[in-house]
């Protein structure tokens, strides 16, 4: 390990495995976006003020709604969509078919959704972090866990499945459960997004100028300092979008791709 402090976290770290520049998976999918979301299908959704856009992994697109959105997943069968008046819930749509919901909840300022257990969905809104339920019925909203107010996004945190939700601030990195909090790093600068892949590492967009950051049990590790733009980020689920690639959000709305080291 080199001795190199990494002043973008503020955080000691070094720059052993620094990637070359991310390659183009999707140039400009949609202006102005606002998160990136994997699908069991092998594909990412791109949501922004112009709809939500689906991207798989040779690169092609269809579009799966012209509303705006703010956030959007697809989980066990369902498409979920969030907007100004809430969250949408519908089946995963087919071929080149739009989104078509058919259940609504209140969910106020959604920032983040995350895939959880049982065909659940956990949150982030302005009242927190809430489980959504689709249900076969009536959709259900309920609170799971206090969140600060400047939280900003979510991932599956490390160990036993659906035991703890990681949880990002512009500064903090906490593990949250319904028993309460901790801390996992602080003093962070301007983190956008958080990740984890399949060996349960923990990923981050943050410092000025960003830079793809891996929170190693050493401290922290500067896996990529050329995205600059990215303003999102997700790890493939198979196929054409490898496991071990994370792939970016940019701010003019195109989807590049690195490959992290082992």
């Amino acid at each position: 390990m080199c001795p190199e402090a990494l002043a973008l976290l503020l955080l000691s770290g070094c720059l052993d495995d620094l990637l070359e520049s991310p390659f183009v998976l999707a140039p400009t999918v949609a202006p102005s976006p606002t998160q990136l979301a994997p699908t069991a299908r092998h594909s990412l959704l791109v949501a922004g003020p112009a709809g939500v856009v689906e991207v798989d992994g040779s690169g092609a697109t269809t579009r799966r709604s012209a509303a705006p959105a703010q956030a959007a997943t697809a989980h066990k069968g369902w498409m979920v969509v969030a907007d100004a008046q809430g969250l949408h819930f519908g089946p995963v749509p087919q071929g080149a078919a739009p989104f078509a919901p058919d259940r609504s909840l209140a969910a106020p300022e959604t920032r983040s959704i995350q895939a959880w257990c049982g065909g659940t969905l956990l949150v982030l809104d302005a009242a927190g972090i809430e489980l959504a339920d689709p249900g076969t019925g009536a959709a259900t909203l309920s609170p799971w866990a206090p969140a600060p107010p400047e939280a900003l996004d979510l991932a599956l945190a490390p160990g036993p499945p659906c035991a703890e939700l990681l949880v990002l601030t512009p500064t903090r990195l906490l593990a949250v459960s319904p028993q309460g909090s901790r801390v996992l790093a602080e003093h962070l600068e301007d983190a956008v997004a958080v990740a984890t892949d399949r060996q349960d590492r923990v990923y981050l967009l943050a410092g000025r100028p960003r830079a793809l950051v891996r929170l190693d049990a050493e401290g922290p590790v500067r896996i990529a300092r050329a995205v600059q733009d990215a303003i999102d980020l997700r790890f493939g689920t198979g196929e054409l979008l490898h496991p071990d690639d994370a792939f970016l959000l940019t701010t003019d709305g195109s989807v590049t791709y690195l490959r992290v080291p082992p």
